[in-house]
């Protein structure tokens, strides 16, 4: 069987078509229902907003399918990587990302794109091409770049491909002030030692927010009744059945203005709304406040599980244009092959540069994920590989994997972009966290072991309190992450993804009393008051990944491999921020 060899974000991969899978371009529901009645069609999956995954019964079934479709649609192979420790496929779309070396004038770009008879769609950022393959071009998004990838003329060309990832699992108002330590620590609550807050009732003294700054949270789905929440809400969006495929490729537009969360058959979103909470949670409507109860929120739906990396790119072009800060609780596991695309870091780090509202960069806050994995690891420091310890379907099983080779974290290896770590509330580093050279700061959150949530009583976690789904979607109550159903509040959050939206509405107070700050200077202020003199260097329970490894504050910078550059401080912050 004939391999091809692509590059995408700079790694070779091997390529070889699936024996019985392919894709089909479209969301016409009719065209599906009539395609699954084929007897040799065993089953169609949607794995992204307008892409469908077909698996047949062989080889000449998929042959035989593949034709009659292109008749009069679009379906491409799917191909699978060829790689005997990490097996995957890639679903293509019919677009590809040319990155011009800028020495090459506009003329000799088009005559390019004239003679693989490519349509432009729009500039992803400097010289950054999206492009449309159409039926004269007479091959595949893959094939054109294993063609083109040695072309003079081009730095980079990838292909758009489905990417999956996942909310970081969980595994709070006045009224429950109280019991939100993470804010302001002034309780005798049992396991919450002095100093694990993040002094927000000191920058409250300077500002709580103003609602001409926008905090955008990128999540499943939200509860925009909830009292904390439904005042504050600007340019809601739900992205979750737009095409990957058509769309307006010069400006995207949400499916509609009612990004809700469902709790159905096909859909179970829990994630957003307390997420949203920790940042942006009102004073005086509700039970619970949040980092930044002053700033507007804008409530982003999408489909985390399966979307296509120009897709989300487009999503957070949109975002860039109605605010000032992106809040993003989801990601990768990190792997071999968890590196994204070079389109992927050249978009993300042009939104950053000069994106968002103001024009002075969009911030962007990314969790670090929740398996006790490293956010980037050498191949020479990785002599023994990494511990799973959570299986991940359909090709790694729990256990050690990937002795000497170098392991990616994704969206948190971009520059430019914040990545939050989690601490707990007796300022340890929180034993699910992500680790690595990426960390930018920690923030408060609950504790578990890396195996799941359940493990929370066994090391005295102390969770995170903040606005949860009462009418639309599921509580955390009902996914197994609360005691108690507590309507449209909820005692259970944590993760990576409860410390995230804290920097964010930090973020936000930060662009409150200074909004000539860019986002680097937003990213570098977070750095320079990262608190580093409560920490507890000491681990609940040594792991596998945690040997030998320490979260001491070493180098130059003071970095912590566990605490990035301390936890964050908002009194701080926003103080530096002001002056």
């Amino acid at each position: 069987m004939q391999e091809l060899s692509i590059k995408i974000g700079n790694q070779n991969y091997k390529l070889k078509e699936s024996q019985q899978e392919f894709s089909v371009l479209t969301a016409n529901p009719e065209a599906i229902d009539k395609l699954r009645k084929k007897k040799n069609v065993k089953n169609i999956s949607q794995v992204a907003p307008g892409v469908q995954v077909v698996n047949s019964t062989g080889p000449k079934s998929r042959d035989t399918l593949m034709n009659e479709i292109r008749k009069t649609g679009i379906s491409h192979h799917v191909y699978e990587v060829v790689d005997k420790e990490l097996p995957q496929r890639l679903v293509i779309t019919d677009k590809v990302n040319i990155k011009f070396r800028e020495n090459v004038p506009k003329e000799e770009r088009e005559e390019l794109l004239r003679r693989y008879h490519l349509q432009f769609r729009k500039e992803m950022a400097a010289n950054l091409y999206s492009c449309q393959l159409t039926n004269e071009t007479g091959m595949n998004p893959i094939k054109l770049c294993s063609k083109l990838q040695d072309n003079e003329r081009i730095e980079y060309i990838e292909p758009d491909f489905v990417m999956r990832h996942k909310l970081f699992e969980l595994t709070i108002q006045d009224k429950l002030f109280r019991d939100a330590w993470h804010l302001n620590n002034q309780t005798n609550i049992p396991f919450v030692r002095k100093g694990s807050d993040i002094k927000a009732k000191g920058a409250w003294q300077i500002t709580k927010g103003d609602p001409s700054i926008i905090v955008a949270v990128m999540d499943d789905g939200f509860e925009l009744k909830n009292p904390d929440l439904k005042r504050k809400v600007k340019f809601p969006s739900d992205f979750t059945r737009t095409e990957a495929v058509s769309g307006d490729p010069e400006n995207i537009r949400p499916d509609d203005d009612l990004p809700l969360a469902e709790a159905t058959e096909n859909r179970k979103d829990y994630h957003g709304t307390p997420c949203a909470g920790l940042a942006l949670a009102s004073e005086g409507y509700g039970r619970v406040i949040g980092v930044a109860p002053g700033c507007s929120f804008m409530p982003v739906r999408w489909d985390v599980g399966g979307s296509t990396q120009d897709l989300i790119l487009e999503i957070f072009q949109y975002i860039s244009q109605r605010a000032d800060v992106v809040s993003c609780s989801w990601g990768i596991i990190p792997l071999p092959f968890g590196r994204l695309s070079n389109t992927v870091h050249d978009t993300i780090n042009q939104l950053v540069q000069n994106g968002g509202r103001r024009g002075k960069g969009l911030v962007i806050c990314f969790a670090a994920g929740n398996d006790n994995l490293p956010t980037y690891l050498s191949a020479q420091k990785n002599k023994n590989g990494v511990e799973y310890y959570k299986e991940i379907p359909p090709f790694l099983p729990k256990g050690v994997h990937f002795k000497r080779r170098e392991i990616h974290g994704g969206w948190t290896e971009i520059d430019g972009v914040i990545v939050v770590a989690a601490c707990t509330s007796m300022n340890r580093k929180s034993l699910y966290s992500n680790w690595g050279p990426d960390i930018t700061v920690a923030a408060p959150s609950d504790n578990w072991h890396p195996i799941g949530p359940s493990t929370r009583k066994k090391y005295h976690s102390v969770n995170l309190v903040t606005t949860d789904n009462e009418l639309h979607g599921l509580g955390l109550f009902d996914v197994g992450l609360s005691d108690s159903e507590e309507g449209y509040v909820t005692h259970g959050m944590g993760g990576t993804s409860g410390a995230t939206p804290i920097v964010a509405g930090v973020c936000g107070l930060m662009l409150s009393v200074n909004r000539d700050l860019t986002a680097k200077r937003v990213k570098e202020i977070l750095e320079e008051t990262g608190n580093k003199t409560d920490i507890d260097f000491q681990l609940d329970e040594k792991l596998f990944n945690n040997k030998g490894q320490t979260g001491e504050f070493t180098g130059e910078n003071e970095h912590s491999l566990w605490f990035g550059y301390g936890k964050v401080n908002a009194e701080a912050a926003v103080l530096k921020s002001k002056n």
